[in-house]
């Protein structure tokens, strides 16, 4: 086999170069039909002022307490 040019490995060896080069890009974010239209922040703050946060909060804490009493 002889030593000659060859096309094929010189482009293999530019692409590998050129992958090498590229910086990696962060994960897609959740775009479609049935993903959340925004994510739910734990430190984001509630608005107190509306009548279902409170009411969301008053029986999360319902939940939480009963949970503690049945051991679950």
């Amino acid at each position: 086999m002889s030593r000659q040019f060859n096309a094929s490995l010189a482009s293999y060896s530019k692409l590998i170069r050129m992958m090498e080069k590229m910086p990696e890009k962060p994960p897609a974010k959740n775009i479609g039909l049935l993903s959340p239209s925004r994510t739910k922040n734990a430190t984001e703050k509630e608005d107190m002022s509306q009548p279902i946060n409170r009411v969301i909060k008053h029986f999360n804490t319902i939940k939480s307490r009963r949970g503690e009493l049945n051991g679950s």
